[in-house]
């Protein structure tokens, strides 16, 4: 089964690919992961030394949501070819923000959930996707235990109804 995983920011998309991944044994990689050494860090040339390595360039992606987009967009072409790449070594690729993207990839997957913690939250202004581009809405505006309950609801009606 292969799964994207899609939502607004910090609404626990990569949380809801750990539940899937621990629960299910399956692999997900976040675009923004995958991207990080292939587009961000190539891009940033003289302004890497700003962060102490990888891992804080990776945790400063809030502050810098567009410039992130916009390097992703431009690794990304043909407009599938994350995807291509993820798909290649994960089950679930995860966090998939811009429409002709969307549209270019989304027949490589066989389910597209959405998560939503927007009681919480307010929606991202870098995501051109809606939750009515999912097949599925996982609600996160609960505690964990809720959200893990959720998810594995879910993926197991999946495998029953669809194998």
């Amino acid at each position: 089964m292969k799964l994207l995983i899609i939502g607004d920011g910090r609404h626990g998309k990569d949380t809801v690919a750990e539940i899937i991944r621990d629960e299910f044994a399956m692999e997900f990689e976040s675009s923004s992961r995958w991207c990080l050494h292939r587009a961000i860090m190539p891009a940033t040339g003289d302004t890497l030394p700003l962060y102490r390595d990888a891992d804080a360039c990776y945790a400063d992606r809030i502050n810098h949501r567009f410039g992130w987009k916009r390097l992703i967009s431009e690794y990304n072409n043909p407009k599938d070819r994350l995807v291509t790449e993820i798909l290649e070594v994960a089950n679930m690729y995860v966090g998939l923000r811009k429409r002709d993207e969307f549209d270019a990839a989304a027949h490589h997957f066989d389910h597209v959930l959405w998560v939503d913690r927007s009681n919480h939250l307010p929606p991202e202004p870098s995501n051109e996707l809606m939750p009515s581009d999912a097949d599925f809405v996982i609600d996160n505006n609960g505690d964990l235990d809720s959200l893990r309950f959720n998810t594995v609801s879910l993926i197991q009606d999946l495998e029953r109804f669809f194998g």
